[in-house]
């Protein structure tokens, strides 16, 4: 059993390695960040060095509140600790992946919004991003796996994790000469492939609950990238994505939102099956 993990586990890699072999091959189109972006409405409260911080505030304190009113979530430390060591891990990949796109110029963060608090030149708010998003996404993710097993169907989410992995397929290849675009469809393909591979029940939890998660993932994606203030505090190089968005939000986001949650459940998954196989 744990031979045939870590087969599955290195033809995942392999693929991710052959999918993401050509963008990064690609040369980068030097350009400055895009600050003119679309608008909702403006929030003049909004135009402050701590904005990273409110988004944190915004995300992470309505979830417990509402965790606590409904005392749904009476084992949270259980389900923070449950999750940490996947949530931790897939953090690691995803901040040297960001960290790297942010040195090669495929996105930066507007100064005028962050604290000045760094580690190497990489805002510690940031940072924070990759602990705080997850968990307000995997509150969503618990209660449609705790409460909404009538809403899924193995089938179906067989099926639709095949149309994800169309219609990343087809914008892969698409975009394949803007490197945001091409990398991160790559990694959601790989991943997709993965799960499907591992059989793993729990990506057809995601499949019901992305585009809940979605919703909020609006408004608080729509707060980093000038939704409501006259700049975005996460800016874009131009030529490295599809320049498709929802208001201000690159479609590319949400592709990335994809890629990490689901990278925490697989390695949720990897974890856990290697705690039974002992």
């Amino acid at each position: 059993m744990v031979l045939k993990s870590v087969v599955k586990l290195g033809f995942g890699i392999l693929l991710a390695a052959l999918l993401l072999l050509y963008p990064l091959s690609h040369e980068i189109t030097p350009s400055d960040l895009q600050l003119a972006v679309p608008h909702l409405f403006y929030i003049k409260q909004f135009e402050t060095e701590y904005l990273y911080i409110i988004h944190h505030i915004i995300v992470f304190i309505p979830v417990f509140i509402f965790a606590g009113i409904l005392d749904v979530f009476a084992y949270q430390y259980h389900f923070i600790k449950d999750w940490l060591l996947s949530v931790i891990t897939a953090a690691f990949c995803f901040i040297i992946w960001d960290y790297a796109f942010t040195e090669v110029g495929i996105w930066g963060f507007n100064p005028k919004y962050v604290s000045g608090f760094s580690i190497g030149g990489f805002p510690i708010e940031e940072i924070i991003w990759f602990l705080v998003v997850p968990y307000a996404s995997l509150y969503i993710f618990h209660l449609v796996d705790r409460f909404g097993s009538n809403l899924r169907e193995k089938r179906s989410s067989n099926l639709l994790i095949v149309v994800v992995i169309v219609v990343l397929t087809l914008f892969y290849f698409k975009f394949d000469d803007k490197l945001y675009s091409c990398f991160t469809s790559g990694v959601g393909i790989a991943l997709c492939c993965l799960a499907m591979i591992r059989k793993t029940s729990k990506h057809e939890v995601l499949i019901v609950s992305f585009p809940i998660i979605i919703i909020p993932m609006i408004l608080v994606d729509g707060l980093l990238t000038g939704m409501f203030t006259s700049q975005p505090l996460v800016a874009y190089n131009p030529q490295e994505f599809s320049q498709i968005r929802l208001i201000s939000i690159p479609v590319e986001d949400f592709i990335f939102g994809w890629d990490y949650l689901l990278s925490i459940i697989l390695i949720k998954d990897i974890v856990s099956n290697s705690k039974s196989e002992h």
